[in-house]
């Protein structure tokens, strides 16, 4: 007489399955959670330009007039200064404008060329860029976005 036992539990097979369909649900958890990550950076990159229009907008009815590229912060030591760091240099110089740029995320502002001028930044770590020529009805901030090339439009965060 033959006896036949019984035993509880999974096979190897079974568990491979498991293990193979817990792995492609982490690899698709960690994919959206990536898309969800560039999302809010974008975000925070559009709330900080609309912070800093804000703040060109109160240095503007201020001073009638729009903050310029070229500010000659100090010519003598630097005569060489990004426009955004012209920017920021201008907009802490006038209290209402000021007063907004410090709501800006201290993780928005920076100096990632070592000259001791700060620049306002994008979340991907990149300085904003400023543009204002005369004859331009309103001043453009941008940002490359994630590939930081101001030069591919597709992802480019702007204020126009």
């Amino acid at each position: 007489m033959r006896k036949f036992y019984s035993q509880s539990g999974f096979t190897l097979s079974e568990m491979l399955v498991v293990v193979a369909i817990l792995l492609i649900l982490a690899g698709a958890l960690v994919g959206f959670g990536r898309h969800l990550k560039q999302q809010a950076r974008a975000n925070l990159c559009g709330c900080t330009i609309s912070v800093i229009i804000a703040a060109i907008e109160q240095y503007h009815d201020w001073h009638d007039a729009f903050p310029a590229p070229d500010f000659p912060v100090d010519p003598a030591n630097d005569p060489r200064r990004l426009p955004i760091e012209n920017l920021y240099a201008q907009l802490y110089d006038q209290p209402r404008s000021c007063a907004l740029c410090e709501q800006i995320e201290k993780s928005q502002k920076g100096d990632t060329d070592g000259d001791r001028a700060f620049e306002f930044l994008d979340p991907w770590g990149k300085p904003l860029d400023y543009r204002y020529q005369l004859g331009m009805t309103f001043p453009v901030v941008e940002s490359g976005g994630p590939d930081g090339d101001l030069t591919t439009s597709a992802d480019n965060i702007s204020s126009k």
